[in-house]
C-alpha cells in the first residue's frame, strides 16, 4: 500500500510540475478517487493487523503508523485540491483558497470517527481486572489526541 501511495505522490508531483495553471479536472478527480481507494485498502489491512496485536508497544507503533498514513493522505488531498482551486472548471463547491472543501472535511471526519471507534472497541475488549491499566492510559491519550484533532 505504501508504495502505491508513494507512486501516487509522484504522479501528483509530475502533474504539479507539468501545469503552470489549473490541472485538468478529470485527471485530478481520477487521482482523488485512486487515493481514496488506496486509503481505504490500507486502513482495512491496518485494522486487521491491529485486531490481532496484544502488546502495548506494538499497538503504539501501529497507531503511529496510522497517524503518519493519515498525515500523508491529508497532504496529498490538499495538494490535489490546490491543483484545482484556480480552475474555472472547479465550481462544484464555493470555498476560498486555503479552506478545505466539504469532501475533505467529511473524509477527515470519517477517518477520525473510525479511529475513535477502533479505540472504543479496544477499550471494550479489555478484561476489566486491572491488569490492562497501561492500555487504558494509552487509549486515554489516544482519545485526548483525537479530541485535539477534532477541535482543530
Amino acid at each position: 500500500m505504501k508504495s502505491s501511495i508513494t507512486k501516487l505522490a509522484s504522479k501528483i508531483d509530475e502533474l504539479e510540475r507539468a501545469t503552470s495553471g489549473p490541472a485538468p479536472l478529470a485527471r485530478v478527480q481520477q487521482l482523488v478517487k485512486r487515493l481514496g481507494t488506496l486509503d481505504s485498502e490500507f486502513k482495512a489491512r491496518h485494522f486487521e493487523i491491529v485486531d490481532i496485536i496484544d502488546g502495548e508497544e506494538i499497538l503504539t507503533a501501529e497507531q503511529d503508523e496510522l497517524d503518519g498514513h493519515d498525515d500523508i493522505v491529508m497532504d496529498l488531498e490538499f495538494r490535489l485540491q490546490s491543483l484545482t482551486t484556480t480552475s474555472p472548471d472547479t465550481v462544484a463547491a464555493p470555498h476560498s483558497a486555503g479552506t478545505p472543501n466539504r469532501a475533505i472535511i467529511e473524509r477527515r471526519s470519517a477517518q477520525l470517527q473510525g479511529r475513535i471507534q477502533s479505540t472504543h472497541d479496544r477499550i471494550a475488549s479489555l478484561k476489566g481486572d486491572g491488569t490492562d491499566m497501561h492500555l487504558v492510559c494509552l487509549f486515554q491519550e489516544q482519545l485526548i489526541d483525537l479530541k485535539r484533532e477534532l477541535s482543530s
